[in-house]
């Protein structure tokens, strides 16, 4: 997100129809570009394989270290 502001405010980007319609139009947008994205519910997914992998090693937690890795564990 902060990437994303920091690009507004250097003007990289014009207002949009897109960008009118709030999460829907960056949704859409991210789509018809192909960029593969991870929503809240899918972080969720990661936090607790996440937690659990740490779990059994005694930690508070195990990050996943690779993105393939991360949208596995989002999908899953």
């Amino acid at each position: 997100v902060y990437s994303i502001s920091e690009d507004i405010e250097q003007g990289k980007f014009t207002e949009t129809a897109d960008m009118r319609l709030g999460r829907a139009g960056l949704v859409q947008l991210l789509e018809n570009r192909g960029i593969t994205y991870v929503t809240f519910s899918d972080w969720e997914k990661i936090d607790c394989i996440e937690r659990a992998a740490g779990n059994r090693k005694n930690k508070p937690r195990e990050k996943i270290a690779s993105w393939g890795e991360l949208l596995r564990a989002a999908k899953a």
